[in-house]
């Protein structure tokens, strides 16, 4: 399920598949830097806290906050990222695996973002959701 809202140049989107068991915030962590790579296809990868394509940072993240069962990033910059501002969270509650970015300003607007970034996050993210 995905849930999209813009409110004031700031986007808010929730994707979420149904878990069968809870999934520790370390292990949210950890696997979102594995799997990032992978389910590009090598075209995004994670450096640090920033996620890259080729020598271009995509998005530049914070220290993450890691709890028993999330895992959550400042988003800080990046070429994608208009400013600084918003946050990108996954975690493990009620039997379904949530990933959430809220707050966020893209670089694009937004018209162009909904038809061209958007799809490309949710896929992304769901088939992460899908294989933790």
């Amino acid at each position: 399920m995905t849930v999209l809202r813009f409110a004031d140049g700031q986007v808010t989107v929730d994707v979420s598949v149904a878990g069968t068991r809870a999934v520790p915030g370390s292990r949210l962590h950890e696997a979102y830097l594995e799997e990032i790579g992978r389910l590009t296809l090598g075209l995004v990868q994670a450096k640090g806290d920033s996620l890259f394509i080729g020598p271009v940072e995509l998005l530049r993240f914070g220290p993450p906050k890691v709890t028993r069962a999330a895992v959550e990033w400042p988003i800080e910059g990046g070429i994608a990222a208009r400013r600084a501002g918003g946050r990108f969270r996954i975690e493990s509650v009620e039997g379904r695996l949530v990933a959430s970015v809220e707050g966020y300003r893209p670089l694009l607007p937004l018209a162009l973002y909904a038809a061209t970034q958007l799809p490309v996050h949710r896929l992304i993210i769901r088939l992460y959701l899908l294989r933790v």
